[in-house]
């Protein structure tokens, strides 16, 4: 596998060459110079357009625009992340609301460049077995657009290959699975969080990577006692 580094090199490379006056500055469309103010009402004073032998008032002619055509496009299979449709949970959920939902296993073993931590399972993820199954998560599609999976982009069931092919693994701060985050307590988060400790300590892996900003907020609390103030995030 290629050095992360030069993966990113030719996406770098082609802004390198390029200043902020090309961004900020216009482009003169035209060296056709302007007339002078004095001659501006005159009837005569025309500029002779290079399409057309029609003869047009300098102040009658529009200005167009081009679109910018964007380099990178996100392709047609990508899922949507629309909620429309989804039912939402109204708040907290006990454990046996959803205590027929087998557990996520973890994918982790020695020597890992970097473990994602998730929050909780999803339904679709519990009852499928495979992390970040949900259609609408874009997970696997940014771990290939990243580098992370250069060869191809993974599918959900493929999760297995990624500690031994590509040195990456998964693991969620709960275990327990829920329709969505909002039906944990934040208590079980924070308790969560002494259980991530000890992975982490057990697997040391080089980068953990925490998916979601109360997955953050959780570890603070565990590590200092006490939520994280607005000027520590």
């Amino acid at each position: 596998m290629a050095p992360r580094k030069e993966l990113a090199e030719p996406k770098l490379n082609s802004f390198k060459s390029r200043s902020l006056d090309a961004y900020t500055i216009p482009k003169k469309t035209s060296s056709t110079t302007d007339p002078p103010e004095d001659k501006l009402d005159a009837p005569d004073t025309i500029i002779m357009g290079s399409e057309s032998n029609i003869a047009t008032p300098v102040s009658s002619q529009p200005l167009k625009r081009k679109r910018a055509n964007n380099d990178v496009s996100i392709p047609k299979s990508l899922p949507r992340g629309s909620t429309s449709g989804r039912k939402r949970s109204k708040g907290y959920a006990p454990p046996d609301t959803y205590s027929h939902l087998p557990p996520l296993p973890d994918t982790l073993s020695p020597n890992l460049l970097c473990v994602f931590v998730g929050l909780n399972p999803g339904i679709q993820t519990a009852t499928k077995g495979h992390p970040y199954a949900h259609p609408s998560n874009h997970y696997w599609y940014l771990l290939h657009t990243s580098g992370l999976t250069p060869d191809r982009r993974l599918a959900p069931s493929e999760y297995v290959t990624l500690p031994e092919k590509y040195s990456l693994g998964n693991t969620n701060i709960v275990s327990r699975a829920t329709r969505d985050g909002s039906e944990l307590s934040k208590d079980e988060m924070v308790a969560g969080a002494g259980v991530l400790d000890e992975k982490m300590r057990k697997w040391k892996p080089e980068v953990m990577c925490l998916v979601g900003k109360s997955i953050f907020e959780a570890v603070w609390k565990w590590k200092h006692g006490r939520g994280i103030r607005k000027e520590e995030f």
